[in-house]
């Protein structure tokens, strides 16, 4: 979600757009005490994400917990990754959770940016069926950079997307 710990906003001298920034909110030797961490279980106007955005779910909060405990490692989406599967891509699993984190900050919800709501199987695949998502998402000459305040999409999602788009944007 942009515009609070981007490169542009850095709400509070915070950015969180790639590993080495967010690893700095990170203490791998006292992982509950990691800030990264500690805002997500803060109450009123601490909390991160804030209101009206929805708070992390318990599942989600203990596995951010659980990646500090690990070590917060950088092993995101490489070749040798099987979890950047680009045959078969499927809308719930990969292409919804890309919209859901970088997209409907701003693209959902009663007045969303531009009046594209990204927050439906549907609204995804009509955006795309016009290519504005591909040309947005890969910065393409004539589109409209997206994210807008934030860095571009890393290369295995835009490829994810890429993939379901040919193979006919279908909802699995």
């Amino acid at each position: 979600m942009g515009g609070c710990h981007d490169a542009v906003s850095k709400k509070d001298g915070v950015i969180l757009t790639n590993y080495s920034n967010i690893v700095r909110q990170v203490n791998v030797k006292s992982p509950s005490s990691s800030a990264l961490y500690k805002c997500l279980n803060e109450k009123g106007e601490d909390r991160m994400p804030p209101a009206p955005a929805a708070e992390f779910s318990s599942s989600n909060k203990a596995f951010v917990l659980k990646w500090i405990q690990q070590g917060a490692k950088n092993n995101g989406c490489n070749n040798s990754n099987l979890n950047c599967n680009t045959i078969g891509v499927s809308f719930s699993t990969t292409i919804f959770p890309i919209m859901k984190n970088y997209c409907t900050g701003c693209h959902s919800g009663n007045s969303p940016s531009a009046g594209i709501d990204l927050n439906s199987y549907i609204s995804v695949k009509n955006y795309a069926s016009n290519g504005r998502l591909y040309g947005s998402i890969s910065h393409s000459i004539g589109f409209k950079p997206m994210p807008s305040s934030t860095s571009k999409l890393g290369s295995f999602e835009i490829t994810q997307i890429q993939s379901w788009i040919s193979e006919g944007m279908i909802n699995n």
